[in-house]
């Protein structure tokens, strides 16, 4: 970015920590959440545990030890629900190069490794152990089939873990899915069980049982046919006057290129905005360099570019008040809606 000239280089002057938010998925149009500064620097041990902590933090993954020797993070201290989501969150954390996991204070045995340099699923790494585990039934394929689904009650999801996401339903839409720390809570109505459970089953295929929080409510009324929206309540911000998508957001984008190439009619919009540093018309073109820096992403890993939409709104939507040096860096950010995703036939 450094053609922008000398006045783009004192666009958005504010703090120049990296801001980052921690999870697995995609961004969205509503629902902004708080986050953290990590101070950016290399790579040894106590900075990667910093960041590492500091990731896990933000998805509220409370109590979590850190440690690290040669890029290999040991967390523990978790409870054992939460274990699931440590390797997404950790994904894309400058200098984890492979995750263990101990969720009761004894070894429970490394998980596929998470690297930080952007590496898609199928060049991560796999540490090994001593013994082969034995499967268990929790390893084999849900093979129940969609005309099997209970059609007098809903599919048994797990408790939300705390506060129901604050979203409200956007004008028109009878129900949506909201994406935040690591989960999928399914908001509003639906016609019937069979049709909840339908697309119950259908997100846990990208986020695993644990992921879906079901909250729908059996209205008849309802109808089968909507766009499909999915918001998730985690913003893409970045440091002052910089449009390069942050290694923090690769295993949250992933997650986005999973549930598209999941959903082949789904379509996704991303939106870029600046803080109210520089000149308006600075601001509109990093924005759109932002929005665009997200859908070269996921363009680079085959998704059809007519399928999404990029556009930049420079710094005319603020999330937060541009008044102080925090608030400037949670505004420079892009927010992504999805649509088509749990439309009805």
């Amino acid at each position: 970015m450094s053609g922008f000239g000398t006045q783009q280089r004192r666009n958005e002057r504010g703090a120049a920590s990296r801001w980052a938010v921690a999870g697995v998925g995609v961004v969205a149009l509503l629902g902004v959440i708080g986050v953290t500064a990590v101070a950016q620097g290399g790579s040894d041990g106590s900075e990667v545990v910093t960041r590492a902590e500091a990731a896990l933090e933000r998805a509220d993954i409370s109590g979590a030890e850190v440690e690290e020797r040669d890029g290999v993070v040991t967390v523990s201290g978790v409870d054992a629900d939460q274990t699931a989501r440590i390797p997404d969150v950790l994904a894309g954390v400058e200098g984890v190069e492979d995750i263990k996991i101990d969720a009761s204070g004894a070894a429970t045995g490394p998980v596929e490794s998470a690297t930080g340099d952007g590496a898609s699923e199928d060049e991560t790494t796999t540490t090994t152990t001593d013994e082969e585990a034995e499967p268990d039934e929790t390893d084999q394929p849900d093979e129940t089939a969609e005309a099997d689904l209970p059609t007098d009650e809903f599919l048994t999801t797990p408790e939300p873990p705390g506060a129901v996401p604050d979203v409200p339903l956007p004008e028109g839409a009878e129900r949506m899915g909201v994406y935040q720390g690591g989960k999928l809570y399914l908001i509003g109505d639906v016609p019937s069980y069979e049709e909840g459970n339908r697309r119950i089953t259908a997100t846990r295929e990208i986020l695993g049982e644990d992921g879906v929080i079901n909250l729908y409510e059996v209205d008849a009324d309802t109808s089968t046919n909507d766009d499909g929206l999915i918001i998730v309540a985690e913003p893409f911000v970045f440091p002052p006057n910089s449009a390069v998508l942050p290694e923090e957001f690769f295993g949250l984008a992933e997650i986005g290129v999973a549930i598209m190439k999941r959903f082949p009619n789904a379509e996704m919009k991303i939106t870029g905005h600046t803080d109210t540093s520089g000149s308006a018309e600075l601001n509109t073109k990093l924005s759109q360099d932002r929005a665009d820096s997200l859908k070269t992403y996921m363009v680079d890993r085959e998704i059809e570019p007519d399928r999404i939409s990029a556009e930049g709104k420079g710094s005319s939507e603020p999330a937060f008040p541009n008044d102080t040096a925090a608030n400037r860096a949670k505004n420079r950010r892009i927010e992504v809606s999805l649509e088509g995703i749990l439309k009805g036939e």
